[in-house]
């Protein structure tokens, strides 16, 4: 199957460099050209008709030539219908009078009347044509399979985009139908990539993983897109990295079928010059692949495809190897170098694999073969089993090498066993330090294990990639630098503080918010670095919102954005979204900026105090947050105009306990700075009536004894300090003492015995 595969791909590589040739003389069927012109291309027919034999075989032609015939379609600029012409021309009998196939008048009648009928008899047709098992050995009825394919994806596709899911389920039935009574996955298989260009697809069927996995492998290293409306789109690979990733990710993929996808998402960011991100896969994908491969690979029933995954693995080192080489891309050579030798350690039979490859492909790059040593060449036996067993593909001779290696294995463990066997029945030889000694086979590394190369090998991928996201960031590349970030942090590998804060300023610089929220939300909770990203998209969207509060028309607005990140905020945190420290540095700005817009808001001449106070209670009820509360109520207590003075008054009465939660040291502050006896009078009332803390009470009081003792009010002082001790509220001695100097030095007549009197009882116990 393999050769078969192999001479396949050679024959279409063939007809590549001729299909220039091939589109002449399939327009000139397709039109109304000059009779000299068409017998012209008449010499050529049979040489052209052979190459498109390739793609006839002795079965239903395999999807990745249906995509092969349909790029070359494309790129000849011809239709479906010139296609078919040429088919029945070649491939009809001479008497043939009918110029389409049968499938063309149903679409026809279709396109006229997109409705359930017509795909009904669009399928009965389809299907009737493949109920006929004698069709298959007819090469003009595998041609008009392919074109049955054509319009039965173009019908899929149209009832997808204009999301007819009659249509669709009638499909969808008739794929399976295909599958399940005519062994026919193809058909199945098409429909599900199709669908996966456009969204997720959850339920997939094992079979249909297998096909996909065959038709996306020999898709890996040409992938070309070409954009014909004449063509389905599924078939000029629309999409093709998403429906990549959406498949090595899917929960239900097998290990074989992941493998191959992960293996093609490697080659076609290596070929789409995103080489970090290639190599990433490359890395990861070699992980798998020799944890996935178990001493039992070779004798299940899915052995076949493991040996296709071998292939593919080969051929994907080798292509990186072989470009890295050629065009002399040193950094990435040693990048490879280094995972080859990674891999080479590693305790796995198969772990020999990347190095031979890259020796393979790099026999005149000096500097390669002094890096890496070929474990060949340390045993005779392997050496044979390498290079003498059975054909000359690498992938045929697997089987045998990998059961040499795992006997080597297996020998290794049973000498080990017996070891400690001998060791546990002489305890005597234990202690004198006469135990058995081991031979290890070569591949393993000198400590048996990977800890140490594993914890080296991280400390290094660290440091290469706080150079490489760095190198990003001083090149610009926004695209590059979210890739390499998001694949290390899926490998496991973080970058250090500086990098983050460099990654962080340099999407700020250019205001991107979402990119930056982006970031945050899939790093880890564990990786803490990861505020940096919560901080710098916090600081653009409080940008935005005060840009917005200078605008006039946008006030409102804004009021209503920072209430409502300030809302988000506190809920992440309470949710553990968001850390603590990072949630309270936000909060804190949120505040500043929520006072600030208060503030401005009573100065104007329309202010919109019922939205204010609506946002400050909502923020209150969801997260007992009274702050913005009480900056209201600060601000209309603190204004000038008589009508906001009573608001004060009427949301204290609304919301009495809102008294309680009063940090009074600024508010006394800011009384202070006003310098009118009447703000301090007023807070004691306030916290009078109701029922304000000891504290508040306490400094209350105090504020007001401290502005009368600077103002050199005795007498007023002096019943301050009688209705406090009245209430039985304390004032502390230092204002105490600051009042009494104060009136030492202007004493009012027949009043100093009755202070000096009052001041002695005020330390006196209460109990007394």
């Amino acid at each position: 199957m393999l050769i078969q595969q192999c001479l396949n791909r050679m024959s279409l590589g063939f007809y590549i460099r001729n299909h220039i040739a091939v589109s002449n003389v399939i327009r000139l069927y397709g039109s109304q050209a000059q009779k000299g012109v068409q017998n012209k291309a008449k010499n050529d027919e049979k040489s052209q008709r052979k190459k498109f034999d390739q793609f006839l075989t002795d079965t239903w032609p395999k999807p990745y030539q249906i995509v092969a015939m349909t790029s070359y379609l494309c790129s000849a600029e011809a239709k479906i219908t010139d296609a078919e012409q040429f088919f029945i021309k070649s491939y009809g009998k001479k008497k043939e009078a009918n110029n389409h196939f049968e499938s063309w008048p149903l679409f026809e009648n279709w396109k006229k009347e997109p409705n359930e009928n017509a795909v009904l008899q669009f399928l009965m047709s389809f299907e009737k044509f493949l109920s006929d098992n004698d069709k298959v050995e007819s090469k003009l009825a595998r041609s008009e399979y392919i074109c049955f394919i054509w319009r039965y994806l173009l019908i899929l596709e149209a009832s997808l985009d204009q999301k007819q899911m009659k249509d669709y389920n009638i499909l969808f039935q008739f794929s399976k139908r295909c599958t399940q009574l005519h062994s026919l996955p193809d058909i199945e298989m098409f429909l599900v990539y199709s669908v996966l260009r456009i969204t997720e697809m959850n339920q997939i069927s094992p079979v249909i993983f297998d096909s996909l996995r065959q038709f996306i492998q020999s898709q890996s290293y040409h992938p070309t897109k070409y954009d014909s409306d004449e063509f389905p789109r599924t078939l000029q690979n629309a999409n093709y990295k998403y429906i990549l990733e959406r498949l090595a990710e899917h929960k239900h993929v097998d290990r074989t079928s992941r493998l191959s996808f992960l293996f093609s998402l490697a080659l076609y960011h290596w070929g789409a010059c995103n080489y970090s991100i290639g190599l990433d896969y490359l890395s990861k994908s070699t992980q798998l692949f020799l944890e996935d491969c178990n001493g039992g690979i070779y004798e299940l029933d899915d052995s076949a495809a493991y040996k296709e995954i071998c292939d593919h693995f080969c051929r994907m080192w080798s292509n990186f190897g072989r470009y890295a080489r050629k065009e002399g891309m040193e950094p990435a050579m040693d990048y490879i170098v280094t995972q080859a030798k990674h891999f080479q350690a590693y305790p796995h039979p198969l772990g020999f694999l990347p190095t031979h490859v890259i020796l393979s492909n790099t026999q005149k790059d000096h500097k390669v073969h002094t890096l890496l040593q070929s474990p060949v060449e340390e045993d005779k036996a392997f050496v044979k089993a390498l290079y003498t067993y059975g054909t000359h593909r690498l992938t045929e001779r697997l089987p045998a090498i990998y059961q040499f290696l795992q006997t080597q294995v297996d020998n290794y463990n049973k000498r080990v066993k017996e070891a400690e066997s001998s060791n546990l029945a002489s305890e005597s030889d234990q202690k004198e330090g006469n135990t058995v000694e081991t031979e290890k086979p070569f591949f393993y590394s000198v400590d048996d294990g990977m800890s140490g190369i594993e914890e080296n090998d991280i400390e290094i991928q660290k440091e290469l990639l706080d150079i490489k996201l760095i190198q990003l960031v001083v090149r610009k590349n926004g695209t590059a630098l979210l890739n390499a970030y998001f694949q290390s942090i899926q490998d496991g590998i973080f970058p250090n503080e500086e990098t983050v804060q460099a990654i962080a300023e340099f999407f700020m610089s250019s205001e991107d918010e979402d990119t930056l929220e982006i970031l945050y939300r899939r790093s880890p909770a564990t990786f803490i670095h990861r505020n940096h990203f919560y901080l710098e998209a916090s600081k653009i969207r409080l940008r935005t919102i005060l840009q917005k509060w200078q605008s006039e028309d946008e006030k409102l607005q804004a009021w209503q954005d920072i209430t409502k990140f300030y809302n988000l905020v506190l809920k992440e945190q309470k949710e553990d979204l968001i850390d603590i420290s990072t949630a309270d540095n936000i909060v804190r700005k949120c505040r500043q900026i929520c006072k600030l817009f208060i503030e401005d808001n009573l100065l104007q001449e329309k202010p919109f105090l019922a939205e204010l106070r609506r946002e400050a209670l909502n923020l209150t009820l969801e997260h007992r947050d009274v702050y913005l509360l009480l900056a209201l109520w600060e601000a209309l207590f603190f204004s000038t105009k008589f009508e906001h003075q009573e608001k004060a008054d009427k949301l204290v009465e609304e919301l009495p306990q809102l008294v309680q939660f009063m940090k009074i040291e600024p508010v006394i502050e800011r009384a202070e700075k006003y310098g009118k006896e009447e703000l301090f009078r007023k807070l004691i009332e306030v916290n009078l009536s109701h029922n304000g803390t000891d504290y508040n009470k306490s400094r209350s009081f105090e504020a007001l004894l401290n502005y009368l003792t600077l103002h050199g009010r005795v007498k007023a002082g002096y019943n301050t300090i009688n209705t406090a001790k009245a209430l039985n509220i304390r004032i502390t001695s230092d204002y105490m003492a600051d009042f009494l100097e104060m009136c030492k030095a202007r004493p009012p007549i027949g009043q100093t015995q009755g202070f000096l009197d009052v001041f002695r009882s005020m330390f006196r116990k209460r109990d007394s």
